[in-house]
């Protein structure tokens, strides 16, 4: 399914335009992310302190999704942009992001597996599917899910990529399933593959803490404790909305190419992402712009990545393939459709440029007045966790 997936959006147009305590854990300065120029609180950190060596990372996040849990899910998706972007610019790599969400035996599922992608988009899609429900006693089926991560994802073999789990869930695992692959043997499996597991708990059962810290433990990872619903602090910017609204104009604009599935599945796709609300689709515009480095770059992008290094790219396409708007025109007026459209998009990217810098500083004053008090939320618990092992990465290199 993944490959059916990248296939299809490998020859479609990108989107938009413009597109962040505990023992275990390695020590970090209580007011700032290493490698970062703002303060921990704020998880937009989308500008290095300064140039590091680029490393990929393959991220996987499993996630209790049941009832207890629905302040944490809802937070996370209205975070995931802020927390990519923050992983995003840490590593300076490619990040691939993978979730396997999980409850019990006797719910509507026990485990589901999506794997890890680069896509963002598919991301944030996939999570506005999850709920919070089910549970109801208090172990889970934290075993199974967690060697169902391990064992189950396509992680890379690459040693220099950096492999991260983030177990998140307030409940310890069930230690009576007999078939079970207990967590101990999983966290070998992971450590012998260079995984390093984290581990959050929500909440404050005690239950939870001394397996929760036993896991991050046996693969090197970091524990912390935050609040049951996450403590994530969503900031509005005055310029969201406006954000927004560009970002929505230019999603009129693409022009993607394919097959019908294929470009079916890409409107899906793109309607999740336009749709979002406005806090949470400036957060994607500012990673999607830093991602691709430079608003420059996704000027003419628009029906296929490859387009501008690849001015021949229209008139290799199949006829049946070229989006609507361009089916039944001559090689001519296909080609000024085009030129339209990329100055149209050229247009809407100059005011997102401006905007997005507004807004940029906007999140940095705004961080500097966040209350020290409001405790460790889980988007920052999380870079908090990926700055330590890049520091730990990188060392062994120098």
């Amino acid at each position: 399914m993944e490959n059916i997936r990248k296939n299809f959006l490998a020859a479609l147009a990108l989107p938009l335009a413009a597109f962040a305590q505990e023992a275990v854990k390695p020590e970090a300065p209580a007011d700032a992310a290493p490698g970062c120029n703002k303060p921990a609180v704020a998880t937009e950190c989308l500008e290095p302190a300064q140039p590091v060596e680029a490393v990929d990372a393959e991220v996987v996040f499993v996630l209790d999704t049941t009832g207890s849990m629905s302040g944490l899910i809802e937070g996370a998706k209205q975070k995931i942009w802020s927390i990519a972007g923050g992983i995003i610019q840490r590593t300076g790599g490619e990040v691939r992001i993978g979730l396997v969400p999980y409850r019990d035996r006797g719910d509507a599922y026990v485990t589901r597996l999506f794997p890890l992608t680069n896509n963002l988009d598919q991301v944030y899609a996939d999570l506005q599917g999850f709920h919070a429900a089910g549970g109801g006693d208090l172990p889970e089926s934290v075993n199974q899910a967690l060697n169902e991560a391990v064992t189950k994802i396509q992680w890379s073999d690459t040693n220099s990529v950096m492999r991260t789990i983030f177990l998140v869930g307030d409940c310890p695992p069930h230690m009576d399933y007999q078939d079970d692959v207990k967590y101990p043997e999983s966290c070998a499996l992971a450590a012998s593959r260079n995984i390093v597991i984290n581990t959050v708990q929500c909440g404050g059962e005690p239950a939870t803490q001394p397996i929760w810290r036993e896991i991050a433990r046996l693969t090197n990872g970091g524990y912390s404790q935050i609040g049951q619903s996450g403590n994530m602090r969503i900031v509005t910017t005055p310029y969201d909305v406006e954000i927004q609204r560009i970002n929505i104009e230019i999603s009129k604009t693409v022009l993607p190419y394919g097959t019908a599935a294929a470009q079916s599945s890409f409107y899906g796709l793109l309607k999740s992402n336009v749709s979002a609300p406005a806090p949470v689709a400036a957060s994607r515009n500012a990673v999607k712009a830093k991602r691709m480095e430079a608003y420059a770059e996704l000027d003419a992008p628009i029906m296929g990545q490859d387009l501008t290094a690849e001015p021949d790219k229209l008139k290799s396409i199949a006829e049946g393939d070229l989006p609507e708007e361009l089916k039944g025109l001559s090689p001519e007026a296909r080609q000024a459709k085009l030129d339209e459209v990329v100055a149209k998009r050229r247009e809407l990217n100059a005011q997102l440029v401006e905007l997005n810098r507004k807004r940029e500083e906007f999140l940095r004053e705004e961080a500097t007045r966040a209350p020290a008090e409001a405790g460790a939320s889980f988007d920052s618990e999380v870079l908090k966790s990926i700055d330590g092992q890049l520091l730990r990465l990188r060392s062994t290199k120098e």
